[in-house]
């Protein structure tokens, strides 16, 4: 049930959507996705593809080779009492902090050339804050890549705007600027002091998912993987960087509490048992969700327990490779119920249609960012496209915007889900950045 000021909200919004409401009525909205999309999936039919095809080939990557060398920055971002909470819509402000939550930066340094790794206690992240991070860093697409842990109990209360306002709470220009320092102020210490250092990576199967689209029918991606970065000099460990597909959504609802959910357990428990700066980030979670019968502490301690256990191997880096590519993304259509969508003139007030696609090469290891909840259902293709490269790629969400749901065009269309009904860009946006992933991975394999 919705409480009494989410239920005001909401009659203001439709008011105040009153008459574009009207006008898409009286044009009619559009039919059913399944009448606008061809299937198989054909890349480079669209307009979109071939424009971003054409800015793809003429960007230059940001290049280093090497010793590598990394640096770590930390800044704490809990809210304060009575701040918004993110995630559930009906989660009210925060009443205190069930467990900390962090922006946490990791620099990789090869040569002259630096990335940093910004990974947040967030939901997601959206263009306008992701932008002043990197103002306040001083710092260029290229040498930043955004994720999140996608906690469904995260702070609230920095999107501007209306309808950012409704789903994730009033805008707080206060917080919105301590978010914003503390970013900055964790990528630049961070990028202050650099210790030589080496790559290992471990990955491991789990029994920990539910899929969430095919609930009964089909298994989730149950992978838990991570990079371990050592100190050169005597295999100390300095952090580690671990994706992994659950929703973190082990913390009770009611909780009116901010929580770093089962990462912030695993960070905990990782941190205490192996060592060094622990960073996590959301992987495929489009159509993913916890399963097991474990609490938040127990959940994140078991994932923690499975990566220990893994073997770790060596990652070849004495080079890196960076790109952020600007990509043209298919037209948003907002749902109207199931089966409607609304028409495509009254959505670019709301949804620019341009985003962006995140990449990073470390040695043989590849970083993939998309402006998206993933589905684990996308992976086969990317990894055996990752292995013809003899690469390891590991994807991860929310690279600084947000477009959605992306889920393969056959699940779109067939599946009458939440997922589906998330997918903002249709049908085709997951297997069309899929292909962008795909292409960037060889732009940074070439000299």
């Amino acid at each position: 049930m919705m409480n009494a000021n989410k239920k005001k909200r909401l009659r203001l919004l439709l008011c105040a959507l009153a008459p574009a409401l009207i006008a898409a009525f009286a044009v009619a909205p559009l039919p059913t996705p399944e009448k606008f999309h061809a299937r198989p999936y054909q890349f480079g039919r669209q307009d979109y593809e071939r424009r971003t095809t054409a800015r793809l080939q003429n960007l230059s990557p940001l290049r280093g080779r090497g010793e590598l060398q990394i640096g770590v920055g930390v800044r704490n971002i809990d809210p304060e009492i009575g701040q918004p909470l993110m995630g559930f819509v009906d989660s009210g402000g925060s009443e205190g902090v069930a467990s900390p939550s962090f922006v946490k930066a990791l620099t990789v340094k090869c040569g002259d050339a630096a990335v940093t790794i910004v990974a947040a206690d967030l939901m997601l992240w959206l263009p306008e804050l992701s932008g002043a991070v990197a103002a306040a860093a001083g710092l260029t697409p290229a040498e930043l890549y955004f994720t999140a842990s996608h906690t469904h109990h995260s702070v609230g209360g920095w999107a501007r705007g209306w309808i950012e306002e409704f789903f994730y709470g009033k805008f707080s220009p206060r917080y919105f600027d301590r978010l914003v320092a503390s970013a900055a102020a964790a990528i630049k210490e961070s990028r202050a002091r650099f210790t030589p250092a080496k790559i290992g990576y471990r990955r491991a199967a789990t029994n920990l998912l539910q899929n969430r689209i095919y609930p009964d029918e089909r298994s989730a991606r149950e992978v838990v993987e991570a990079l371990i970065f050592r100190r050169r000099v005597d295999d100390a460990p300095l952090a580690t960087l671990m994706t992994f597909a659950a929703h973190p959504t082990t913390v009770p609802r009611e909780l009116h509490q901010a929580s770093a959910d089962y990462p912030g357990a695993w960070r905990d428990y990782w941190e205490k048992e192996f060592g060094g700066t622990a960073l996590f980030a959301a992987g495929y979670v489009g159509d993913a969700r916890p399963r097991a019968a474990l609490n938040t502490r127990q959940y994140g301690e078991k994932l923690g327990e499975l990566l220990l256990a893994a073997p770790e191997t060596p990652v070849e880096a004495n080079d890196l490779a960076s790109l952020c590519l600007p990509a043209a993304s298919p037209t948003i259509r907002l749902p109207l119920g199931a089966e409607w969508r609304w028409l495509p003139f009254i959505v670019p007030c709301f949804f620019p249609e341009e985003t962006h696609l995140s990449a990073l090469r470390l040695g043989d290891a590849v970083l993939l960012g998309f402006p998206a909840d993933v589905a684990g259902e996308l992976a086969p293709p990317l990894e055996r496209g990752a292995a013809r490269k003899n690469r390891r790629l590991m994807l991860t969400s929310f690279n600084g915007d947000w477009r959605g749901y992306f889920l393969t065009a056959d699940s779109y269309l067939q599946r009458k889900s939440y997922e589906r009904s998330m997918g903002l860009s249709g049908a085709e946006a997951g297997e069309y950045f899929g292909a962008l992933g795909e292409l960037a991975m060889e732009k940074l394999a070439a000299p």
